[in-house]
């Protein structure tokens, strides 16, 4: 791992005691390798807590070695200062401390004595305790879990990041503590071979879970994920200052949206089929059982997109063919009987103006009935498998994975094949644990590693199919950010904020990213705001063509309504979102705000130099920002227009869109 263009003003200066500083702007360390104790604390020296300089190494065969407490220490460098003991499992421990301007890494790595095999590894531990957090009054995970749809769910004392159950594949690898003093965020500098990061109850930090998998040979090294710390204020930004020292670690695309030549029609809204299939098919929607209902057809999606053309007087979305079009939890892209005719219904919306995005499981397949022949024939089926199981995991770590990624490619986006754009990939949170997991090749990537590098290699095989390929995946990590094309903030079921929350993560966490808006499980009470503010953050989803969730039918109004905020949506520029607050978000290109949400109930867009777009849900007086453009004109002309101080102030009209001519060169 590598540091790319940092200006660490980090210095070392001996201290009494054998001790030693560490310093950068925004925190302060001072480590005793005698004591074997490390105290974090802000630049004018309030402590934050402290915490073992020591790590813990758990082996597949039972033994345990924590990092013995008589130590070397060297510099290495004027910013990096490196503690190494002897031990008995490694010959060499070694802990390293590498300041930079705003965060800190710290690094564990082991030079193994004799062969052997590393089950997991917590960093900051001593005889099984971890940091020192006696004052801490709150810890923060920014990983939405299934069922918790709240954002006190995601504060407790024992805060984990895992894509475990989680609505991210992966959330941002970090979780914040809070102390009297202000919040510091631990974070993983690189990818673990686990599911993700967290606290465990005696706050020890596992960074890495392998279970065996990967033997380290006698005087060989073991690498886990080193650490980051990084400091703010309040949680939330937390995220964004992990991020911002990922890219200087080189270990995420620090590469502005709008600087990645994403394909336009990427900006395009969806409409997505399940919504609809919930309402007219399933009865018990939470589950699968009637997602192969024998009403779900070819006939049935042209229906449903014809209707709702006529009904948004509009074609310019992206059509989501969800599940199960194939045979249920079926890998091969092979249509069920119910869309025997597949190809034609793709080129039928094709003519009509839609890209076609088809909905695919990644991870596993279904064994019985001829379903996953092809994961047989290319063997990327985990090793031992029984020849009779009715299940099977994908092995991304497979030597043949690659041609089998091309040939289910070949088959989703070839002329030759069902010419679809792109996937909607779901049930990413059945990522394997390495735990209970086998695989052919382990030290390719197991867990997190195993998730980026199926993403990696499908990514590359379909995009020598069709170059502009949609793939719709759903994560916050910065590692992920740029790996793919849109990212799912999934389905919300109680609180409608759990949209905004979700969005917020990602935009923090994979700004160069777009941000899909998942419109399921909507009802007529959210609507409204909810799509209102997804035209500024990100891209809207339509999951419901005639009756929202709960029952309740979309008038001809609230239906117009949509139509104006999905057209405006695929309007603006490609940009960063910024959350201000729940409905007040802004989407900045170039330096520049073009677009913004005021109060949840309006919004002002600028698609180009020279016109602006006007919203609002209410009809009422309302003052909106212009953002250092002049205007020229307006219309229609809203009643008591007034300009004055960079804003535009009038008798806004619910459900108008007024368009506005600006100056150019302002």
């Amino acid at each position: 791992m590598q540091s790319r263009g940092t200006e660490a003003t980090a210095e070392r200066e001996h201290a009494s005691g054998g001790q030693f500083l560490l310093r950068g702007r925004t925190w302060l360390l001072e480590v005793s390798p005698e004591s074997g104790w490390a105290w974090l604390r802000l630049p004018d020296h309030t402590p934050l807590f402290r915490f073992p300089a020591a790590a813990r190494t758990v082996l597949a065969d039972g033994r345990e070695e924590e990092t013995p407490s008589a130590v070397q220490w060297r510099s290495e460098e004027e910013r990096r200062v490196t503690l190494t003991a002897r031990g008995t499992v490694w010959a060499e421990h070694h802990l390293s401390f590498e300041a930079h301007e705003n965060f800190l890494v710290v690094r564990f790595v082991g030079k193994a004595a004799t062969p052997l095999r590393v089950r997991e590894t917590l960093l900051f531990s001593r005889d099984t305790r971890g940091l020192e957090l006696g004052s801490m009054l709150e810890g923060f995970a920014p990983a939405p879990l299934h069922g918790r749809d709240s954002e006190e769910a995601l504060f407790s004392l024992v805060p984990c990041s895992t894509s475990v159950q989680s609505y991210l594949t992966p959330p941002p690898a970090l979780v914040g503590i809070h102390m009297p003093a202000g919040w510091a965020g631990i974070g993983l500098a690189s990818l673990p071979d686990a599911e993700g990061m967290l606290l465990t109850d005696s706050w020890e930090i596992l960074i890495d879970r392998p279970s065996g998998h990967i033997e380290t040979g006698a005087g060989e090294y073991y690498s886990p994920p080193p650490v980051v710390f990084v400091f703010a204020e309040d949680p939330w930004c937390l995220v964004e200052r992990f991020r911002a020292a990922l890219v200087e670690l080189g270990q995420a695309d620090g590469t502005p949206i709008e600087e990645r030549n994403l394909p336009g029609w990427w900006k395009a809204p969806f409409y997505c089929t399940y919504g609809d299939q919930i309402i007219e098919m399933q009865p018990h929607w939470c589950t699968d059982r009637d997602w192969a209902h024998p009403a779900y057809t070819s006939d049935w999606v042209r229906e449903k997109v014809a209707a709702l053309e006529r009904r948004l007087g509009w074609e310019g979305f992206t059509v989501i063919i969800d599940a199960f079009w194939t045979d249920p939890w079926n890998a091969d892209p092979v249509p069920s009987v119910r869309f025997e005719d597949l190809p034609e219904l793709i080129r039928w919306l094709h003519a009509r103006g839609h890209k076609v995005l088809l909905w695919y499981f990644p991870f596993h397949t279904a064994l019985t009935g001829g379903r996953g022949r092809l994961a047989r024939e290319f063997h990327v089926l985990e090793p031992d498998l029984p020849q009779d199981a009715a299940v099977g995991a994908i092995d991304a770590t497979a030597p043949t994975f690659r041609a089998y990624a091309a040939e289910i490619s070949r088959r989703l986006f070839g002329r030759n094949g069902l010419d679809a754009d792109g996937l909607k990939l779901d049930f990413l949170f059945r990522l394997r644990s390495p735990g209970n997991a086998r695989y052919h090749c382990p030290e390719q990537g197991m867990g997190l590693r195993e998730a980026r590098l199926w993403l990696e290699i499908f990514a590359e095989e379909a995009r020598k199919v069709k170059s502009d390929v949609h793939i719709n995946w759903s994560a916050g990590d910065p590692h992920f950010d740029g790996l793919f094309s849109t990212n799912r903030t999934h389905d919300v079921h109680r609180d409608p904020l759990e949209i905004q929350r979700r969005a917020r993560i990602c935009t923090a966490g994979c700004p160069g990213t777009p941000v899909q808006m998942d419109g399921c499980l909507m009802r007529a009470s959210w609507a409204e705001e909810a799509y209102l503010a997804a035209t500024v953050y990100g891209i809207p989803s339509l999951y419901y063509s005639h009756t929202f969730h709960g029952g309740d039918p979309i008038p001809d109004e609230t239906m117009g309504i949509l139509s104006t905020l999905l057209q405006l949506a695929a309007e603006k520029p490609w940009g960063r979102a910024r959350f201000l607050g729940y409905g007040k978000w802004q989407m900045e290109s170039a330096g520049k705000i073009v677009a913004e949400s005021v109060e949840g109930r309006a919004l002002v867009m600028f698609p180009s130099d020279v016109e602006g777009r006007i919203f609002s849900l209410d009809s009422r007086r309302r003052r909106l920002p212009l953002h250092g453009r002049t205007l020229v004109g307006i219309e229609p002309r809203p009643a008591a227009l007034m300009i004055r101080d960079g804003h535009v102030e009038a008798d806004w009209v619910r459900g108008v869109l007024y368009r506005l001519t600006l100056k150019e060169g302002v």
